[in-house]
C-alpha cells in the first residue's frame, strides 16, 4: 500500500535555510531526510514497520491500527521531541501531516470523498483505516442493510468501524441519481469513487451488445450525476476491469458525453488496499476477480469559470 505523510515547508528561496520535509512510501521505495536533530532512522522504524507494530522507550508500546493518527503524535512527538527550521521557525510533523494530509494511493485525509456502490464497504472501510479518521468521507451503497446483513458477512462491522470514524453512511442510494439526493449533494466533493460498476445479471440471455448497452447506461448516468457534484479541481474515479468484454463498454467516449476528460488510467493492485473485498452486487458472501483492472481517472472537461480567470 502507497503511503504519503508528508510536511511541506515553502520558502521564497528553498536553496536557502529551508528544505521540503518529506516522507514517502511508495512499492516499498521510502525517501528519509534528516533534520536538525529529528531522529528519523526510529521514525521509520515507528510507522513502516512490517509487522505494525513498534516500541519506543522503556515499556511502551503501540500498534498502528484503530487510530493512526493518534499513534503517529505518540511515535514521533514524544516529550521533548520538537525541531526548528531556520531562524525562528519552528514546526511539528504531526500539525503538518494533519495539514498535508495522510495518503492511500489516490485518495488523502484531505479530501472529502463520495463513494457509490459500496459492497460489504471494505474499501471505504480501507480508506478509513489508513486515513485513522472517516469524517470527510461519505459512504453509499444501493442495498439495504437487511441485504448487507444478510449477504455480506463482514458489512455490519465495516459499517461500525466507519461510523466509529466519523463517516456517514448511507442506505439504497442509486448511484444514477444521486445528485438529486439533498443529504449528498450539499457540498461539493474532490473525489468521486466507484469501484466497479455493474447493471446486474440479468441480461445474459440477450446479446452481447444489449448487455454493453445496460452497463453504459449505468455508468453514462453516473457520470452525469457525478459531474454535477464534483469540485472545479476535483476527481471522478472508476475502478473497472479492462479485458474482454469490460473494454467494450468504452468508458472514455461515455466521459466525453458528459462533459469529462480522462486524466489517466492506472493499474488497480487489490494489495493497494488491505482489507478490501470485492463483492458480487447480487449478493452472496464470494470475492470475484478483478484483475486484470484499472482506475480510471476523470476530471470536468470546462471547470466553471471563476473570478480570478476573468479580464477586467
Amino acid at each position: 500500500m502507497g503511503q504519503v505523510i508528508s510536511s511541506v515547508l515553502s520558502s521564497a528561496d528553498d536553496t536557502k535555510e529551508v528544505n521540503p520535509l518529506s516522507i514517502a512510501v511508495d512499492n516499498g521505495k521510502r525517501s528519509i531526510p534528516y533534520i536538525g536533530d529529528f531522529d528519523f532512522k526510529e521514525f521509520e522504524k515507528c510507522v513502516f514497520a512490517k509487522d505494525r507494530s513498534h516500541t519506543m522507550g522503556k515499556d511502551r508500546s503501540h500498534t498502528m491500527g484503530k487510530d493512526r493518527i493518534k499513534e503517529f503524535e505518540k511515535c514521533v512527538f514524544a516529550k521533548d521531541r520538537s525541531h526548528t527550521m531556520g531562524k525562528d521557525r519552528t514546526h511539528t510533523m504531526f500539525d503538518q501531516s494533519i495539514k498535508q494530509g495522510i495518503w492511500i494511493k489516490h485518495y488523502c485525509s484531505s479530501h472529502k470523498i463520495l463513494l457509490v456502490g459500496e459492497g460489504d464497504f471494505s474499501f471505504s472501510a480501507c480508506l478509513g483505516r489508513a486515513f485513522g479518521r472517516a469524517d470527510n468521507m461519505l459512504a453509499t451503497s444501493l442495498n439495504t442493510q437487511d441485504f448487507l446483513k444478510k449477504n455480506y458477512g463482514q458489512a455490519m462491522s465495516n459499517i461500525q468501524s466507519l461510523r466509529s470514524r466519523g463517516c456517514k453512511v448511507i442506505h439504497e442510494v442509486n448511484a444514477t441519481e444521486m445528485a438529486g439526493y439533498k443529504n449528498l449533494n450539499v457540498v461539493k466533493y474532490d473525489r468521486i469513487v466507484f469501484n466497479f460498476p455493474h447493471a446486474g445479471f440479468s441480461y445474459k440471455e440477450y446479446s452481447v451488445t444489449y448487455q454493453v448497452r445496460k452497463h453504459q447506461n449505468l455508468v453514462s448516468l453516473f457520470m452525469a450525476n457525478a459531474a454535477e457534484m464534483i469540485e472545479e479541481t476535483g476527481e471522478i474515479h472508476i475502478s473497472h476491469k479492462c479485458n474482454k468484454f469490460f473494454e467494450q463498454w468504452g468508458l472514455q467516449k461515455l466521459a466525453e458525453e458528459n462533459g469529462l476528460v480522462m486524466m489517466e488510467e492506472v493499474k488497480f493492485n487489490l494489495s493497494d488496499y488491505p482489507g478490501y473485498n470485492t463483492k458480487y452486487g447480487y449478493g452472496g458472501d464470494k470475492n470475484f476477480n478483478c484483475n486484470p483492472s484499472k482506475t480510471y481517472k476523470f476530471r470536468l472537461k470546462r471547470p466553471r469559470p471563476t473570478l480570478g480567470s476573468y479580464i477586467l
